[in-house]
């Protein structure tokens, strides 16, 4: 674990911290600590400077303390970040996640409370009493842009490191969804915590509910891809194979079930911010408009290495708008980066994870109303990514993929259906009309995040793609 060599003078850490010399050395040091924490999402460009705006002791004895901190990086931009440190011995100060002050943070959370200094609020909203989590603390390794940690098999609790000003769409959902009457296949709230300074409102911390799993529904659905196409040479025996084996057809189905069922309940919110309302033809437009910039941009970017596929893509640039379909349905909430990875197969059956939306979108478009087939697009390209992954692009692995996609999709129609505000366009031109645009719009960003970040990669979207426009001709 990472530590900063940082002499308080016998003080505790945030009665040290006032000193500017002792400040001035903590923030000298923090560029090199940040990069080599997980969640740090600058590392790619380096950090020119970090600032400490704000901080709040978290312990009774000071030696706990969030510090918000105003983050240059390389290429210009600034990030706010909380990063929690806590002193340890020897002069040290580190981040407090693996040992006694995560349990500390844990309890302020369940518990409730409030730690205020000099107009920093750090303000926890629990159900009271210590009852509900126990265990000693085991942080999470594989987080990226938080730090999660669990304790014993009860609860686990997430820190949220990059700050900004509003609603955390995870804690914000995930609170509303796992009230009364609400959605049964999230994990439980059981405490949140804001950060609160001049000019800066928002989510620090939340404590949930840990759900026993058997791991995530990528890992489990590439494994099944993977057995099925070793089992199956071409599209007919693969459509035999999963006649006999069922189980994967029938865990798509399920999902598409627990998908419409959310979306259901999100339909019935009535709270601000969350309130439904009818997509209009001013929606589509911009969904086009959305599309066609997307377009020219993965175009530009495929010019290089495959410049007749750039040229088909540039063409949804240039090609008139598609009339929006006389009824759009609703604009929700959604869960707003929606793939297998999102879920967890447990004994209640499929749970929903990780209501944040894309990292890369800003906070204002992922807390806004969305069409909820933008959800169902991102899971259709999660089957499609599983299928070509496992198969190499196989006639046997279109086939799986086609065939669990039917599934899962039939399964949402059918239970949207029964909703008891109805959400979706009326009509199956209209539904797959909309939702093409939607599972386009994947699919483009796809292509340039894996060219990017995994250019070996690229090849799954870049058939898909391809795929998409020889349907459209």
């Amino acid at each position: 674990m990472a530590t900063i060599a940082l002499d308080t003078g016998g003080a505790s850490l945030f009665d040290a911290l006032h000193d500017q010399h002792i400040r001035d050395a903590l923030e000298q040091k923090l560029p090199g600590f940040l990069q080599e924490q997980r969640w740090f999402a600058g590392r790619a460009h380096g950090v020119n400077s970090v600032r400490i705006e704000h901080m709040v002791p978290l312990s009774d004895d000071g030696s706990l303390v969030s510090t918000i901190v105003d983050v240059n990086d390389g290429a210009g931009a600034m990030t706010r970040y909380q990063v929690l440190l806590e002193q340890q011995p020897g002069s040290v100060v580190g981040d407090p996640l693996a040992g006694r002050n995560a349990t500390a943070l844990r309890d302020l959370l369940q518990r409730g409370g409030r730690r205020e200094a000099e107009g920093v609020r750090f303000v926890a909203a629990g159900p009271g009493g210590d009852d509900q989590c126990a265990g000693n603390p085991r942080p999470l390794g594989a987080e990226q842009s938080n730090s999660s940690v669990v304790f014993g098999d009860q609860c686990i609790m997430k820190v949220f490191r990059i700050i900004q000003d509003g609603w955390n769409p995870d804690v914000q959902l995930t609170a509303w969804l796992s009230g009364p009457g609400g959605f049964p296949n999230v994990p439980r709230v059981i405490g949140t915590a804001r950060l609160q300074a001049p000019g800066l409102d928002a989510d620090a911390a939340v404590l949930q509910e840990f759900v026993p799993n058997e791991g995530d529904g990528w890992s489990w659905i590439l494994e099944r891809a993977r057995t099925a196409c070793a089992n199956a040479m071409d599209g007919t025996s693969m459509r035999a194979y999963l006649a006999e084996e069922q189980e994967t057809l029938s865990r798509a189905a399920e999902l598409g079930h627990i998908t419409a069922q959310l979306h259901a309940t999100l339909s019935r919110a009535d709270e601000p911010g969350m309130t439904p309302a009818a997509a209009t033809v001013s929606d589509w437009e911009a969904w086009q408009e959305e599309l066609q910039s997307n377009a020219r941009d993965t175009a530009a970017m495929l010019q290089p290495t495959n410049p007749e596929l750039a040229e088909r893509v540039s063409t949804l640039s240039r090609e008139a708008s598609t009339p929006a379909p006389v009824d759009l349905g609703m604009k929700t909430r959604v869960h707003g980066d929606f793939h297998l990875g999102q879920v967890l197969r447990t004994e209640r059956g499929w749970i929903i994870i990780d209501f944040e939306g894309e990292p890369a979108r800003p906070l204002a478009e992922r807390v806004a109303l969305q069409h909820p087939l933008a959800d169902v697009a991102g899971m259709l390209r999660s089957w499609d990514y599983a299928a070509r992954t496992a198969g190499q692009g196989s006639e046997a692995a279109a086939a799986w993929g086609e065939a669990v996609s039917d599934a899962y999709l039939a399964a949402y129609w059918e239970t949207a259906d029964t909703a008891e505000r109805p959400f979706l366009p009326a009509g199956d031109e209209a539904r797959a009309t909309v939702l093409r645009l939607f599972t386009l719009r994947k699919a483009l960003y796809e292509v340039r995040y894996e060219l990017g970040s995994r250019p070996d990669w690229v090849w799954v979207p870049v058939g898909a793609v391809a795929a998409m426009l020889d349907d459209t001709r």
